[in-house]
């Protein structure tokens, strides 16, 4: 086969050797003329083969045991769960935190300020806390973030005084708007600012920079792939080559150059290896030359996760990256039910929540809104929400 480098070679082969899904379906090395001719892994059969992704060496003891689980929404709204070995987890972590060094001087022992949606010991979710402080890093409940709790989140803020704001934009922006909206105190601290998880805006990014004076960087990254490109000191987003393969695919074909969607490979989740994932993103790669000396090349992506942030009645506000955090502690709770949600706004005071359940839990409605109600923060107590529930599983849109 040819191969764009040794370590994709590698991870396909691993895959082929160890793991179900390549292994009754999936082309030999020897078989394929180029890496391009593999099949694309999309996310409707990632949800649908979790348990064929699991590499047969972290399905018994003791490897098992050190599977550590991540969840998302992604902007489809189907809730995905991927694994990771805890060596590889780091590792990933690893390579992200040595050019977070390189280029932005930030250490592994800078202070970070981050925000969670759910808290889990081992695997399980467990009841959220308003604000976490544990090895550096302080993380905040995403729903705290209003306009009751803001003094003393400031505080506790001030107090921790952080070196490192991360964050997705909507929850960065929100934020800002909230600290300057009352006049709250910001930590001179702060020296860096990183973006993750959605598309920033001009408007998010503009006031993030004048709110903090701090110009905040992007990494674009996606749940079970890590992080898979970065923005280097001069502005450009560079692919992390160490950790994932990229290509923009066109008409079914890899392309440079050209807009088109972007399919990442993993090099490092030996335990779930995605190979040749379409992310439902669409970017472009060049190889331009970059001032900061970085070879891996440039990804510019044009439609990506949107950040939305909404203005309550009572001043308040709400993001979508929020709303999902309900729809990730209600699904815990009842056996991952939810295979796919999806909000919209029907009105400034009213929100619509469209469900699709896994067929297997069909009749679940009851149980699927009593929950959702269950995990509603008080802050958004009074937004109206209208339940649908679509049959047409794997087309909700």
């Amino acid at each position: 086969m040819n191969s764009p480098n040794n370590a994709v070679s590698d991870i396909y082969r691993y895959a082929l050797e160890k793991v179900d899904f390549y292994r009754s379906g999936y082309p030999s090395v020897d078989s394929v003329v180029n890496f391009s001719d593999v099949p694309f892994l999309s996310r409707k059969q990632t949800l649908e083969n979790v348990n064929m992704l699991l590499s047969d060496e972290y399905r018994s003891y003791p490897l098992s045991k050190t599977i550590t689980v991540e969840r998302s929404l992604g902007k489809t709204g189907e809730y995905l769960k991927t694994l990771w070995s805890a060596d590889d987890y780091t590792a990933s972590l690893g390579i992200l935190d040595k050019y977070r060094k390189d280029w932005h001087r930030v250490g592994k022992g800078s202070k970070q300020l981050r925000f969670h949606t759910a808290l889990y010991q081992g695997n399980m979710i467990v009841s959220n806390k308003q604000i976490v402080v544990e090895d550096g890093i302080m993380s905040i409940y995403c729903f705290a973030m209003n306009r009751e709790n803001a003094p003393d989140i400031s505080r506790q803020i001030m107090e921790f005084a952080p070196d490192c704001l991360v964050a997705p934009p909507s929850i960065a922006f929100q934020m800002a708007r909230l600290f300057t909206c009352m006049n709250l105190p910001l930590p001179e601290s702060l020296k860096y600012i990183e973006l993750t998880g959605e598309e920033s805006g001009e408007e998010a990014i503009n006031l993030i920079q004048s709110t903090f004076h701090v110009r905040p960087v992007n990494l674009y990254s996606v749940k079970g792939l890590g992080g898979i490109a970065f923005e280097c000191s001069s502005g450009s987003l560079h692919v992390l080559k160490e950790n994932v393969f990229v290509e923009i695919v066109k008409d079914g074909k890899p392309v440079f150059g050209e807009e088109g969607e972007i399919v990442v490979t993993t090099l490092t989740n030996h335990a779930m290896p995605l190979i040749r994932y379409k992310t439902g993103d669409v970017g472009i790669l060049s190889n331009a030359p970059c001032p900061c000396g970085c070879s891996s090349p440039v990804l510019e992506i044009k439609v990506g996760r949107k950040c939305a942030l909404h203005l309550l009645e009572d001043g308040n506000f709400v993001s979508e990256y929020s709303l999902k955090s309900i729809i990730e502690h209600a699904n815990e709770n009842i056996s991952c039910a939810i295979a796919q949600a999806r909000f919209a706004w029907v009105s400034e005071g009213s929100i619509s929540v469209i469900l699709q359940l896994k067929p297997s839990y069909y009749g679940w409605d009851t149980a699927a809104i009593a929950e959702f109600l269950n995990n509603v923060p008080c802050i958004i107590f009074s937004l109206v929400f209208e339940f649908v529930f679509s049959s047409n599983y794997g087309h909700l849109t």
